[in-house]
């Protein structure tokens, strides 16, 4: 058999036009991605978490454009939680250079603080337009292609939405890294078998029956939820660490801030969605990493006729409609669920993933205490704060799932450094839940390099 892999992805192909169809008739969430598959019916995973569960073939990573960025490095130096990054950030630098090239990546060069394959047109306004208020700003890389073609068969980006089965687009998807490997995107893993510690097959379903996979290696790459399902549903090793299968789930909870300026912004100028990182209002606050940024479309003006005290007077100064709309600036955070808590994916009795995350609640005092300070940051540098929207309140969701099976080296890591999970001899780790602290950043940058490093490992 020689050495063969088995890679875990997670999802099926679906057909981006049938999503589009599906949202121009008013559906939204997990239903635009509904399956015929008998596996791949999905429920929510809890009554708090608002992240959708859709099984696609490479995620949902891009469903806001791929805002792709890296960790800062203060997020591998923390050591307050139960899990921990094992190396720092100059250690992981060359693998998120190589993820950056694979994914042709967009944006500003000078601010981006990445390797671009692409120059999003129109960054130069934005590099400005907010230096009356913030001192670094910028578009951030997103992972969008807009040059001619996409380097690893991914295509030019359309600007169609709904990325997350879209195939004009940057992501490395399995069947354009892998266009000569035979790929089973209707099939779904049940469980792994192993032979001592020796993981030597996967039990398989694909609609019609239950099958056998064997392999050398296996690479679990199936999401921060799906990965520790498939090994819940299994009959581990001895020595793998169980106790940590799951646990320390981190994600994102976010809020809005809605703020008028006193200069026109550059809107829909630039080539590409895109995301403007204002490094002066991420960071830690209490101990919660947050990232910012504002978008390069205009906000609606609906939700702010009546926040504002003094709104008259704005208008009374002469401010047409168009003006006013065009100083209004957006700005969504995102604020970490760190891995101090025990929000942890266990199993139904039927098999599927839930979460265990009442612990949740327990973050919103310092939400908010984080919000208060950011909103003194916006008064303070001129900036009228019109509407907030505290999305934080109704639960947390970024589609971001992450730490579910951490690498580490202290006793809580299920994944040593080289990404091989504990106690087995064969059985690797990819993807998002094997990221040990999230910090206030998307993950999709950080799994992706990670996978390159694995990779590396491997072929050695």
């Amino acid at each position: 058999m020689g050495d063969s892999v088995l890679i875990i992805d997670r999802g099926e192909k679906l057909d981006h036009s049938v999503v589009m169809e599906r949202r121009s008739a008013g559906e939204g969430g997990a239903a635009v991605f509904r399956s015929k598959l008998p596996w791949n019916s999905f429920s929510p995973l809890s009554k708090i978490c608002v992240s959708y569960y859709p099984m696609i073939v490479g995620g949902a990573s891009n469903a806001w454009g791929g805002n792709t960025r890296r960790l800062p490095p203060e997020t591998f130096k923390r050591t307050d939680a139960p899990i921990a990054w094992p190396f720092s950030y100059q250690e992981l630098l060359p693998w998120y250079e190589k993820a950056e090239r694979r994914l042709n990546l967009t944006g500003d060069p000078a601010y981006a603080g990445s390797l671009l394959t692409n120059t999003t047109s129109g960054f130069e306004q934005w590099r400005y337009a907010l230096r009356p208020y913030f001192d670094n700003v910028g578009l951030s890389g997103i992972a969008i292609n807009t040059g001619a073609s996409g380097k690893f068969g991914q295509g030019t980006c359309k600007g169609r939405s709904n990325c997350e089965t879209c195939y004009e687009d940057a992501k490395a998807r399995p069947d354009n890294i892998f266009p000569e490997l035979p790929i089973l995107p209707s099939t779904q893993c049940l469980e792994i078998v192993f032979d001592g510690e020796r993981a030597k097959s996967a039990i398989c379903y694909n609609g019609r029956e239950v099958f056998e996979i064997e392999f050398e290696r296996c690479i679990i790459a199936a999401n921060g939820i799906e990965s520790p399902a498939i090994l819940l549903r299994s009959d581990l090793p001895q020595n793998v660490r169980s106790h940590s299968i799951g646990k320390y789930l981190q994600d994102h909870a976010h809020f809005e801030v809605q703020c008028m300026g006193a200069y026109e912004l550059p809107y829909n100028s630039t080539s590409a969605f895109g995301h403007v990182y204002i490094d002066e209002l991420a960071g830690e606050y209490s101990g919660i990493e947050v990232s910012c940024f504002a978008l390069t479309h205009e906000s609606a003006l609906e939700p702010l006729g009546h926040t504002v005290p003094d709104i008259s007077q704005i208008w009374q100064e002469g401010v047409t409609l168009s003006s006013f709309s065009r100083r209004m600036i957006s700005f969504y955070f995102e604020l970490e669920i760190p891995a101090t808590n025990l929000i942890r994916v266990v199993l139904n009795d039927d098999g599927s993933p839930r979460l265990e995350d009442t612990e949740y609640l327990s973050f919103l005092p310092h939400y908010e205490e984080v919000r208060r300070k950011i909103i003194a940051k916006l008064e303070q540098r001129g900036l009228i704060v019109m509407s907030q929207q505290c999305h934080y309140k109704g639960g947390y969701g970024g589609h971001h799932f992450a730490g579910t099976l951490n690498m580490g080296t202290g006793p809580n890591a299920v994944c040593d450094e080289s990404a091989k999970v504990i106690g087995t001899e064969n059985l690797y780790v990819a993807g998002t839940s094997l990221i040990p602290r999230a910090g206030g950043e998307g993950p999709t940058l950080t799994a992706v390099a990670l996978a390159e490093r694995l990779g590396h490992h491997l072929t050695k």
